[in-house]
């Protein structure tokens, strides 16, 4: 897992990744709250609504198993009215249902497979290039251009214009046709001016994303080439007959299909009607359900997010994660004060929080550690992506620990002008903050120590 800083590669550790998220316990349990509230609840709102006033005649449940088919007949029949409407809507506007069923608008285009290549050995025919050479990548490109055309177009801003709402009814109006290395297009509606909007939308499809899918696919040196305008008319299509009959019929189906479920739903509120509900009757089992699923989502879509932001926070995450990315000496970490005794189990998952040593021993580790590495170096640096506030609270018990060594803190300004104390140190050491600090802010400030030949000792995490 690995993500891009201001200096170095950065390589996530994975363990101090889920330390971090495990700490962030609070909005898992208010997120799986929130979401078994609201499933339940939703599930409690939808199922009381179907309940009928309270009446004096004893109140009788449906089964778990007959609320599941009320609810299914439901949700069918109004998809099944919502289809049908949509169906019919369609025919209308198409205008099939009042025009002679054989004739229709016409558009029409032709397209040419070449090879920039063998340009110069192209026959011309009434303005068409014909290729007498044999290429199998031109019966490649045009099986997969006739692929496109019936199912990868997206017809998203042509269906509000013409009413159509389905993929399938547009797919429906366009036909190719494939003959050597040649493709031609014919668009068909009921006037030829709309052929005409689809024809040119269908050419504007191939000649973005088709043409992008070729070039992705490797086929370098072809291209595309559109023969003459489109030429629209009107004409004798035959097929319009049997294409209405089975539209049509499809209605038909469907009306049957609606009629059916709504008789089942009747019989299921003939019985609500003779068994009523009462206030209370609500399957309490199913909203349980429901509320348990919603938690569960909610649990799985707050980790998913807080993982994603740790990630690409560019936060300093562990002392051990940011040491290994720039490559510097741990000279020691102090841990963070967690008052919750949850937090502090799971921030002593990190090896380098473990043991009960306090803040003024482990001050003692460090301030021992850096004289170990500085022995020829008489004024140390403090600085990194913290607060001066801080670096005084470090220098001061680096001092109370007898460091004897000059300190002086460097605040991260962002001004190279204003670093003026930097010049005066022989040493440097860089101080973080886990989910504090940035690796961006850390990576400036460990170039200007190296274009002023200031050698960094290490790191020391707070």
């Amino acid at each position: 897992m690995k993500t891009e800083t201001t200096e170095k590669q950065r390589e996530i550790n994975v363990k101090s990744l889920l330390i971090r998220g495990l700490l962030r316990w609070r909005i898992f349990l208010l997120a799986i709250l929130v979401f078994c509230l609201l499933g339940g609840g939703y599930k409690y709102y939808s199922l009381k609504k179907a309940i009928q006033p309270a009446t004096n005649e004893p109140a009788v449940e449906l089964s778990e198993e007959e609320q599941k088919e009320l609810e299914y007949y439901e949700k069918l029949v109004l998809d099944l009215d919502r289809t049908v409407k949509e169906r019919k809507e369609y025919l209308n506007t198409t205008g099939v249902m009042d025009m002679d069923a054989l004739h229709t608008g016409m558009s029409t285009s032709t397209l040419v497979v070449r090879n920039i290549n063998y340009t110069s050995e192209l026959n011309n025919n009434g303005g068409i290039e014909y290729s007498d050479r044999f290429d199998l990548n031109y019966s490649v490109i045009l099986r997969l251009l006739s692929n496109f055309v019936k199912t990868g177009i997206d017809w998203t801003e042509l269906k509000d214009q013409l009413g159509i709402y389905e993929d399938s009814l547009f797919n429906e109006m366009v036909i190719i046709g494939l003959d050597r290395n040649i493709a031609t297009l014919q668009t068909t509606f009921k006037d030829t001016n709309t052929s005409e909007i689809i024809m040119n939308y269908v050419l504007n499809q191939i000649n973005t994303k088709f043409v992008q899918t070729l070039s992705e696919e490797g086929f370098k040196g072809y291209e595309l080439k559109q023969v003459g305008s489109v030429t629209s008319s009107y004409v004798i299509f035959g097929n319009n007959l049997s294409w209405l009959t089975s539209r049509l019929n499809e209605i038909t189906n469907l009306e049957k299909e609606k009629t059916d479920a709504e008789n089942s739903l009747k019989k299921l509120h003939n019985k609500i009607d003779q068994e009523p509900y009462v206030a209370g009757s609500v399957n309490m089992k199913t909203v349980i359900k429901t509320g348990v699923k919603a938690g569960v989502l909610g649990f799985c879509g707050s980790i998913a997010l807080v993982l994603v932001y740790l990630i690409y926070s560019g936060k300093v995450l562990s002392s051990k994660e940011m040491n290994e990315v720039f490559d510097l000496n741990n000279l020691g970490v102090i841990p963070e004060k967690k008052t919750s005794k949850i937090d502090q189990l799971v921030v002593k998952m990190e090896k380098e929080n473990r043991g009960s040593l306090p803040a003024e021993v482990r001050y003692e580790l460090i301030a021992y550690n850096i004289k170990a590495v500085s022995e020829k170096y008489a004024t140390i640096a403090l600085l990194g992506d913290v607060s001066g506030d801080v670096l005084r609270s470090v220098k001061e018990n680096l001092e109370s620990a007898k460091l004897e060594k000059r300190i002086v803190t460097i605040e991260n300004t962002g001004v190279l002008s204003e670093r003026r104390n930097l010049s005066e140190a022989d040493a440097a050491i860089i101080v973080a903050s886990v989910e504090k600090s940035r690796y961006d802010e850390i990576g400036d400030l460990l170039s200007v120590t190296q274009m002023m030949y200031i050698p960094v000792l290490g790191s020391v995490t707070v």
